[in-house]
């Protein structure tokens, strides 16, 4: 694994814009297309001479879990096991950097949801009560190290904004009534096509995600019904759960009170068969009619969860 000791960030470097992503700014790579989603920006490189290439994915800012190997572990799982098969174990070390001391990087061999090899790298920047992951994928040394100074700049140029707090939801004009829905994938169902250097919806890659459809439907006569459809990796399974009951909005806040709650599991692609459950206790969840407090183009039913932040439903129309 000499090609994860090899990698060193050094201070110093030359000074460029910035670019903004979320509660951070960095430093982009030069020579790299850039593409954006919902939760992540990814920056790529092909060298058509010496026929490789190399990727550079910054994620959303997320709230500490209190320590180092927690943080390490929670975004390990969710950025690289995820999408690739880990071959062999996986090193870890820390990475003291000047504006992050205690953050830490871990790296493995891997391969992709095409069944290529892999060099994945992924770096934990801590900060005060959040962290910043960034991963670096490469096929094979020759690329890791020739892309080295890159993922380097981008790592040693990545600085957290001030924390802000997030806006109370407050009673807005409008009703919550009709269907709302909000899709969790855990990769995007897209391919890198070389020859067009763009991304295109890729049925392979879609299979390969982990989907989740959360559906909240509120009836003018305060009744609400609220399912939840996941398919796991390769859609080889099922779940589903649906819960019944009645809803009150008052202030901002949405109060449920579970009535009935069945859930149950199956094979892919095929509604599962449902079993009455023991009904949850009653709970309330804050709301924003609109534009989330923090991303534009996001309008839609914002639900506030239990860390402050808003998860957005969209109108099913």
């Amino acid at each position: 694994m000499k090609w994860l000791c090899c990698l060193a960030l050094t201070v110093g470097m030359l000074p460029a814009q910035p670019r903004t992503f979320d509660q951070y700014t960095y430093e982009a790579p030069a020579g790299y297309t850039p593409k954006e989603h919902r939760d992540a920006v990814e920056w790529s490189k092909i060298d058509q001479k010496r026929r490789f290439y190399c990727q550079i994915g910054l994620y959303r800012a997320q709230k500490s879990l209190g320590s180092t190997a927690q943080d390490l572990e929670n975004e390990w799982q969710a950025v690289v096991v995820r999408q690739f098969k880990v071959q062999g174990t996986s090193h870890s070390r820390e990475l003291p950097l000047p504006q992050a001391p205690a953050s830490i990087m871990r790296g493995a061999e891997t391969i992709d949801g095409n069944g290529n090899k892999t060099i994945s790298s992924l770096f934990v920047l801590r900060f005060e009560g959040r962290y910043a992951a960034v991963l670096f994928n490469a096929p094979n040394a020759e690329a890791f190290q020739a892309c080295q100074e890159d993922i380097t700049r981008v790592v040693g140029s990545l600085q957290m904004a001030a924390p802000q707090s997030t806006p109370a939801a407050a009673p807005l004009q409008g009703s919550i009534t009709g269907t709302w829905e909000r899709v969790v994938a855990s990769r995007p169902a897209m391919n890198y096509n070389p020859i067009a250097r763009t991304y295109e919806y890729s049925p392979a890659a879609a299979m390969m995600q982990f989907r989740q459809v959360h559906r909240y439907q509120f009836n003018g006569n305060g009744q609400y019904t609220y399912e939840l459809v996941a398919d796991d990796y390769n859609r080889a399974q099922r779940s589903r759960i649906v819960e019944t009951g009645a809803y009150n909005v008052a202030n901002g806040v949405i109060q449920f009170q579970p009535k009935e709650y069945r859930d149950g599991t199956g094979p892919k692609n095929q509604e599962p068969p449902l079993a009455v459950k023991a009904v949850p206790p009653a709970r309330a969840r804050r709301f924003l009619l609109g534009e989330h407090p923090q991303y534009k183009d996001s309008a839609g039913l914002q639900l506030q969860t239990a860390d402050g932040a808003f998860e957005t439903f969209k109108p099913v129309r």
